[in-house]
């Protein structure tokens, strides 16, 4: 939602970027044509590195028109005198066009690298963790707080199966509350689940597999996750919310 809002956001956001460039290149009138174009482009770059590339398209449309409306003879009219102002035109409307779009790109492309980094740095603190105690109980416990700060939820519980495959907490974080039927049914079964909290919140239920076998379930709570959509039916396996 706040990637979408920024978004559009961005649009009325290049007209203003793009007016006032030309606004300001209005107040120096020794500037030749050329320089003129490269400040354009210059504009068209920043709005689509800020509002990636639909609203970097919008303002290289509109630097286009503003080039030639105010800045190549005949002034203030649309009309092109000189035949090679066509072309002049043309390649600084694509040029414009591929700026903002490989300036959007390597925007996305950073935030991905980012997300990535966030990852590796959440990965190595839980292997630093599990070489710096060696005790089962101890080593949970660091593996619960990290999938905690990785999800970004409140609460997690982590359910272990015994040698006759029934389950036991083994470890929690905020002493959460859930219901054990579905957390047995998630390990059972092999899906994970996403039902709405009666505290509030939305619980995910998570099979743990090690190798082809189901060692246990995962429950998280967070409640900055979408609510799944209430259903009338109370079977736990196509009850209140969602099974995949």
């Amino acid at each position: 939602m706040r990637g979408s809002s920024r978004r559009w956001v961005g649009y009325p956001a290049a007209v203003v970027a793009v007016g006032a460039t030309i606004g300001l290149l209005k107040l120096f009138p020794q500037l030749n044509e050329s320089s003129v174009a490269l400040l354009l482009l210059l504009a068209v770059f920043f709005c689509a590195s800020i509002w990636q590339s639909g609203p970097g398209v919008v303002a290289a449309l509109l630097a286009t028109l503003g080039y030639n409306f105010f800045f190549l003879p005949p002034l203030h009219t649309f009309t092109v005198q000189d035949p090679r102002n066509v072309a002049a035109l043309f390649v600084f409307l694509v040029s414009g066009l591929l700026i903002g779009r490989l300036s959007a790109v390597s925007r996305r492309r950073l935030e991905l690298l980012e997300a990535e980094r966030r990852d590796l740095i959440a990965l190595t603190q839980l292997s630093q963790g599990f070489l710096a105690d060696t005790n089962r109980e101890s080593l949970l416990g660091v593996a619960a707080d990290r999938l905690r700060q990785a999800l970004q939820c409140r609460e997690v519980a982590i359910l272990l199966a015994d040698e006759k495959g029934v389950l036991a907490r083994r470890v929690e974080t905020g002493g959460i509350v859930f219901r054990e039927e579905l957390a047995e049914l998630a390990y059972r079964q092999g899906n994970s689940a996403a039902l709405p909290s009666d505290l509030g919140g939305t619980d995910i239920y998570l099979p743990i597999p090690i190798g082809l076998q189901r060692a246990g379930a995962l429950v998280a709570r967070a409640s900055g996750w979408p609510r799944p959509a209430r259903s009338s039916s109370a079977s736990p396996s196509r009850g209140r919310g969602s099974w995949t």
